[in-house]
């Protein structure tokens, strides 16, 4: 089988270790390719530092300054203009991720599986990762993958934002399974399907970040997908983000006040969709999940309970139902008159 990996980095220090890791722990059974697009200055970038790297026949890249990028999903939908139709699947993952010996293998027989179970070849094998941390000792920067038994994971949701209509997410940690489980959610920066996907789904370029994921999974499910959880988890994520991962400064104001803006944009956009969306799908989606878009419902069965448990994470759910700042939109670009 024929893999192409997708992995966009705005300036990421850990880029060069999930590519590595990437390249290293792949069996031999299944041909894959990276496609790198990179958002970083020159100096940082892997062409300057991993030079090698980028040269290999089985690397396609690209990069440009950080400060023409217009977020996470704008990169990606860019970047997935590389894939030809030589390749059978696809496999879209976060720039500071690890992963476990044979994962393309994993994965591969997990979306078999998947089909089978669900008797089309529609199958999105997506979820959360495990975690791993990190330690930088004398400027070299050293892993820790955590291992335990709980090595799966189930997705589920535990408010929806009365704002932006957006369902907040935490994925569960549970032991292993014999089979993939069902899923509802697609967590965007662990995500494999076959190709077949970006014709008849793709993503939407003007999300831009917020939004990016529930928009992924309606539009999968509109178009007949059918989700699924790992059996078992085969990367690992970068447990705290916020505190290393970028070592850029801070945004000046007018950066601030654009990604801002583009994030309202995509936010704009979610609404615009599922005010579009058929109500006898929005009501399938209710009925086979317990997740009401309608009334901006969740029942019990869609809802998780973990996070009062959880480290740090305790006063989620009341941060979530803070009223959002309202920001004013250009209107000359996405709304009408009366809109203003």
């Amino acid at each position: 089988m024929n893999i192409f990996v997708s992995v966009c980095s705005y300036q990421d220090p850990l880029l060069p270790h999930t590519i590595k890791s990437m390249m290293q722990t792949k069996s031999n059974r299944n041909n894959v390719v990276y496609s790198i697009f990179e958002q970083t200055r020159y100096e940082d970038s892997l062409a300057c530092t991993e030079p090698v790297l980028v040269s290999r026949d089985d690397v396609i890249y690209k990069r440009i300054d950080p400060e023409y990028s217009d977020g996470c999903v704008w990169a990606r939908y860019i970047n997935m203009l590389n894939l030809t139709n030589e390749y059978d699947f696809i496999y879209q993952v976060d720039s500071h991720m690890l992963h476990d010996l044979n994962w393309d293998r994993s994965l591969v027989e997990d979306y078999k599986r998947a089909m089978d179970m669900a008797g089309t070849n529609k199958v999105i094998i997506t979820g959360s990762c495990k975690s791993f941390s990190i330690e930088e000792v004398d400027g070299e920067i050293k892993t820790y993958p955590r291992h335990d038994e709980y090595d799966a994971c189930q997705v589920k949701y535990y408010t929806i934002d009365p704002y932006n209509f957006i369902p907040d997410v935490h994925g569960d940690q549970i032991p292993s399974t014999d089979m993939p489980r069902p899923a509802f959610h697609i967590m965007a920066g662990n995500f494999f399907t076959h190709t077949d996907w970006i014709d008849e789904v793709g993503l939407d370029p003007k999300i831009f970040f917020t939004g990016e994921e529930i928009m992924m999974t309606m539009m999968s499910y509109a178009a007949g997908y059918k989700m699924f959880h790992h059996s078992k988890i085969v990367s690992y994520h970068l447990e705290n983000t916020g505190n290393w991962h970028t070592k850029t400064p801070p945004e000046d104001a007018k950066a601030a006040r654009r990604r801002e803006i583009l994030a309202e944009i995509g936010v704009w956009r979610w609404k615009q969709y599922l005010e579009a969306c058929r109500e006898d799908l929005l009501l399938e989606f209710h009925k086979e999940f317990g997740v009401d878009f309608i009334n901006l419902e969740i029942e019990d069965r869609a809802k998780t309970y973990s996070l009062d448990v959880i480290p740090g994470k305790v006063d989620i759910l009341a941060i979530s139902k803070k009223p959002k700042k309202k920001v004013k939109l250009p209107k000359t670009l996405f709304m009408s008159e009366d809109e203003e």
